[in-house]
């Protein structure tokens, strides 16, 4: 038999990676929410990135701001002042 305070320390950790595992599924629900759009910012790595807008509209990255993708040549301000 189990004493009571091994049933505890198990029903503690069972109780945590619950916890855990309801936390890690709301932030990633959320992270699928939450999709770029035309003139919202984005950082410097994502300069040159596409995607896709929920609504189907293709969009990148370009100079800090997820415009219309039009097949351009992205700039990067920052970056193409270092050459």
């Amino acid at each position: 038999m189990h004493s009571t305070a091994t049933l505890a320390r198990r029903l503690t950790a069972v109780s945590l990676l619950t916890l855990a595992v309801s936390a890690g599924a709301a932030v990633t629900a959320g992270a699928a929410d939450a999709s770029p759009a035309v003139g919202s910012p984005c950082i410097g790595a994502e300069i040159g990135k596409r995607a896709v807008t929920p609504g189907g509209t293709r969009i990148v990255c370009d100079d800090y701001r997820w415009v219309l993708d039009h097949g351009q040549v992205t700039r990067h301000p920052w970056a193409d002042d270092q050459r």
